[in-house]
């Protein structure tokens, strides 16, 4: 109730409307349609079998954020580990490329082990896994010389 309160929101059930009013007394207008249905909140999952068979889709966020100096020692993992961080994080470290090598002694024979079988099922999960990481830059692909 509070929240409503401070920022002077005025809602209009009859006509579906809601006017919330900032700090610098602008106002924000959201007007809504008429349903039959209640409002529900559904899966991830459900949503995409929706929109893959062509129901229309309205995404809202609405985030309320306040922004304060915070330091890294707000972070709890951070603070109980500081003597590990530093001052200053310095991003994500660069994309270097690398080469790796075995060398192999004259004579000695190569190791056989028979291969692992896998279900045909299981072996689609499991690419459709590996190409997940490999989109999100998770893993990098293995190069052979």
């Amino acid at each position: 109730m509070d929240w409503l309160v401070e920022h002077r929101v005025d809602l209009d059930c009859a006509t579906k409307r809601i006017v919330l009013r900032t700090e610098d007394d602008k106002e924000v207008v959201a007007i809504g349609k008429c349903r039959d249905y209640m409002f529900n909140v559904i899966s991830a999952l459900v949503a995409k079998k929706l929109v893959q068979k062509g129901c229309e889709v309205y995404l809202a966020y609405v985030s309320v954020s306040i922004s304060w100096d915070s330091s890294i020692g707000d972070i709890r993992t951070v603070r109980d580990f500081l003597n590990v961080f530093p001052k200053e994080l310095l991003g994500l470290p660069l994309n270097q490329e690398f080469e790796f090598g075995i060398e192999l002694l004259p004579g000695i024979a190569l190791v056989f082990i028979a291969p692992y079988h896998m279900a045909s099922k299981e072996l689609t999960k499991l690419k459709a896994q590996l190409q997940e990481l490999l989109d999100r830059h998770f893993i990098r692909p293995s190069v052979s010389l």
